[in-house]
């Protein structure tokens, strides 16, 4: 219930005093923590309407500011964080948060730095409140990034503010890493130049997300490797508890590689966080997925690793336009027709104007096994690549959020186009739901 979710937001916020913890240095730098605790007792108040609640609590805040008689600062920042309760943690986990526009446009609206401590607690306080493991270390690193990025702009630095000594640094330190493989391998130590080349070119989402020493790997893979290979590895991240499965070939094999290592992941059980899609300026393509294992939910055994990276090697080879068969093949459990368990209808919104490069892709639809394959297949369909995708649960709905471009590289902005990707994939998703992934197209 609200009162009850309610009450155990502000026993979370509370919480935070004292800890040692992103959260509790934030909450000691708040200075009208009455005021914060306000805004998480009303930031739900608005639900139970048809309309927005976010909307319907914006009005019972101002209605509260008045009859608290709080002054004009303080009644405006309690409305904003009433109404605008829910933008970090869509920021965080539905959008790329590597966007300097979007960065800009985010800090813009919150305003200054007191604001974003206060807004990030009753993010925190809301999402703990919620429920059990919906609140995780994944979700915390990801909110803790994004306010660590906005906080700089408001404290008047930008995104971008020592970003080209960032990049030459970087460059240093990936070719060290680089170099220092050369003891083994003496022929890499001609390849100074093609390195810093290739760090100059990658998309800033790679080297934004991948620590340096991975990047030297990931180059010398490259760089020794022919346009057949398919490379694919798995390491167990033991702070968040999720695995990172990459997959690194040449940009021969791109064509459905996505969706069909969605699809030997889902068949599997597994639940897909995110992905990354980066290709090189000379043809190699660099995926990068974040997963939970179902049958590990602690640490993952190099074994199991080992297995699942040649599924996913398998299922990219796989010629066949369906991976129907090899759904089946690797079934545990035979599947149920799925249920809906809440009334929330499907959406499907398209945005070309908020990313400076690709459309926003936004599914918001019932948690069914089999969903994000589904989109994924549609989106090959399309003709559309994957840049960067994001998902999304909260309880039994999904929020699957893809950065697109078209078959020339670039965002889809034509009116005619974005309406018969809404409809194709409206229809197929729609009927996804009521057959069952096991009868999506054969």
């Amino acid at each position: 219930t609200v009162d009850e979710h309610t009450f155990r937001a502000l026993e979370a916020a509370e919480k935070a005093l004292g800890e040692d913890s992103f959260a509790g240095t934030a909450y000691a730098a708040v200075g009208d923590k009455a005021l914060l605790h306000l805004s998480i007792l009303l930031h739900d108040v608005g639900k139970g309407h048809s309309e927005d609640h976010s909307e319907v609590g914006r009005r019972i805040a101002e209605e509260v500011a008045d009859r608290l008689h709080l002054n004009k600062n303080r009644k405006e920042t309690l409305v904003f964080l009433v109404h605008k309760h829910l933008i970090l943690a869509h920021a965080a986990f539905q959008r790329d948060t590597s966007d300097v526009k979007l960065l800009y446009e985010l800090a813009h609206e919150i305003g200054t730095a007191e604001k974003l401590r206060m807004l990030y607690l009753l993010t925190v306080a809301d999402l703990k409140a919620v429920g059990p493991g919906v609140w995780t270390d994944w979700k915390e690193q990801l909110l803790n990034d994004l306010f660590d990025s906005l906080m700089r702009i408001l404290s008047g630095k930008s995104p971008e503010h020592g970003e080209k000594q960032r990049r030459e640094l970087l460059k240093t330190r990936v070719l060290e890493h680089f170099l220092a493989y050369s003891a083994v391998d003496t022929r890499l130590r001609h390849k100074a130049r093609w390195v810093l080349e290739q760090v100059e070119r990658f998309p800033s989402h790679y080297w934004a997300n991948t620590p340096v020493d991975q990047i030297a790997r990931d180059l010398i893979l490259i760089e020794k490797m022919d346009e057949e290979e398919i490379h694919v590895y798995g390491k167990y991240i033991s702070q968040n508890d999720i695995t990172e499965y990459r997959i690194i070939t040449h940009e021969k094999h791109s064509n459905g590689l996505f969706h069909r290592a969605v699809g030997v992941l889902t068949a599997k059980h597994f639940t897909i966080l995110s992905a990354h899609i980066n290709t090189t300026f000379d043809g190699h393509v660099l995926d990068t997925l974040l997963v939970k294992d179902p049958d590990y939910p602690n640490d993952v055994p190099k074994e199991r690793m080992e297995a699942i990276s040649e599924a996913i090697k398998e299922g990219i080879r796989t010629k066949k336009e369906s991976l129907k068969p090899y759904f089946q093949k690797h079934m545990r459990f035979k599947p149920e027709k799925p249920l809906a368990q809440s009334n929330e209808p499907l959406r499907i919104q398209l945005d070309a104007q908020s990313s400076r490069y690709y459309t926003i892709i936004s599914v918001f639809s019932h948690d069914h096994r089999g969903l994000l394959y589904t989109i994924a297949r549609c989106l090959d369909d399309l003709k559309l690549s994957v840049m960067v995708a994001k998902i999304a649960t909260n309880l039994d709905q999904v929020a699957d959020i893809f950065y697109v471009v078209g078959e020339d590289g670039k965002k889809i902005t034509d009116s005619d186009q974005v309406q018969a990707i809404y409809d194709y994939l409206y229809n197929e998703i729609r009927y996804f739901n009521e057959e069952g992934y096991l009868n999506y197209r054969s």
